[in-house]
């Protein structure tokens, strides 16, 4: 789980930094999916 993380997390990043997403709520869900793929991430280190 946490390779996947690794490997979304970026790509994720990549597309809310480069305004590839014109829409507000198509950029909002990324960012939400973002925050939450950090949130796991940060989890699955202090297990």
């Amino acid at each position: 789980a946490e390779e996947i993380l690794k490997l979304l997390k970026p790509i994720l990043s990549t597309v809310i930094d480069s305004g590839i997403t014109s829409d507000k709520v198509l950029g909002k869900a990324f960012e939400g999916l973002s925050l939450s793929i950090e949130e796991l991430r940060e989890q699955s280190e202090s297990w």
